[in-house]
């Protein structure tokens, strides 16, 4: 049950924005109204950290935990995607915009190179391939020393990157990201009072994660349920064929919407379970009746979800 008001999705997006751009890159009309900069150069007065680190996360799994991870299929990585894509974000992070999925598993050496050299090759800038020590297996050696020998080698490896992004202006986009320390291997921004000049070589990180804590509140964007108009939209747009018999206004488009809990990756479903329906059917498949199995299939996983172990949220 939703105990406030979603916020729209034009408005989250000018939220993650206004964490990664200064005012002066923000040229988009239909943001401009949402967007004022919360990055200031005195000091941080709001708490954000010295470096641009963003994280954008979702609502909890249990209400009222803190340390209740976040909903998944709230549409994080999509958000993500449209911020890559923003032409403003194009324009300011004018070296590379680059992705990277990290995954579950916390990272080691082996799969931290990895990551770089998938950061290396989206840079344009750069057309060489990162040398990086192979880390040997050393006979007899403890678990605590090989780590340590392991951090040291993943140190020179960030340091070698840090060096080739200097005076740089790159997004880097982080995919579900679950551990802490995994941030600060991709930090490659100066530390305060590095830099020479504030207006060049501006590196920005932006994450997605269920780790809800993962970076302080003020450099976290959290993602809600969708509000009825774009969970209304959404399903218009994932209905294809179909799209033209939705009427965004119509009670039964609200109706499975409301079913759905206004949930992104849910109503996705439901509208492409519409498109397909009508598609294998032949015929235009009413709203009502799509609407009816909504409600069945709903009544069935909540009935059945202790013994079956379904996921509500389809992940």
């Amino acid at each position: 049950m939703l105990f406030r008001s979603p916020l729209s999705r034009p408005i989250v997006m000018a939220r993650i924005l206004r964490r990664i751009l200064p005012p002066r890159a923000m040229t988009d009309p239909t943001l401009l109204d949402l967007f004022t900069s919360i990055r200031n150069t005195i000091r941080n007065p709001l708490g954000l950290s010295a470096t641009n680190v963003v994280s954008i996360s979702s609502v909890p799994e249990v209400l009222n935990d803190p340390y209740a991870m976040g909903v998944g299929g709230m549409g994080k990585t999509t958000l993500a995607a449209m911020v890559a894509q923003h032409p403003d974000v194009r324009r300011y992070f004018i070296d590379a915009v680059v992705w990277i999925y990290v995954g579950g598993k916390e990272l080691n050496y082996s799969r931290y190179t990895q990551c770089l050299r998938e950061l290396v090759a989206q840079l344009d800038f750069y057309q060489g391939v990162p040398l990086f020590a192979e880390l040997l297996h050393v006979p007899g050696e403890t678990p605590s020393k090989r780590r340590r020998r392991e951090e040291g080698f993943m140190i020179y490896a960030r340091d070698t990157i840090a060096d080739l992004l200097h005076d740089r202006s790159v997004l880097i986009i982080l995919d579900d990201v679950c551990f802490e320390p995994d941030l600060d291997w991709f930090d490659f921004a100066p530390m305060p009072g590095e830099s020479t000049d504030d207006l060049e070589g501006d590196c920005a990180l932006l994450v997605t994660t269920r780790c809800r804590t993962l970076l302080p509140a003020a450099d976290t964007v959290e993602v809600d349920m969708l509000d009825e108009a774009d969970a209304i939209s959404l399903l218009i747009q994932e209905s294809g064929q179909l799209s033209h018999a939705l009427m965004a206004e119509s009670r039964e488009a609200r109706s499975v919407v409301l079913e759905c809990a206004n949930h992104p990756l849910a109503v996705k479903s439901v509208g492409r379970w519409l498109n397909l329906k009508h598609a294998t059917a032949g015929v235009v498949s009413s709203v009502e009746e799509i609407h009816a199995e909504v409600i069945k299939s709903m009544d069935r996983i909540l009935k059945g979800g202790g013994h079956t172990g379904t996921d509500m949220m389809y992940e």
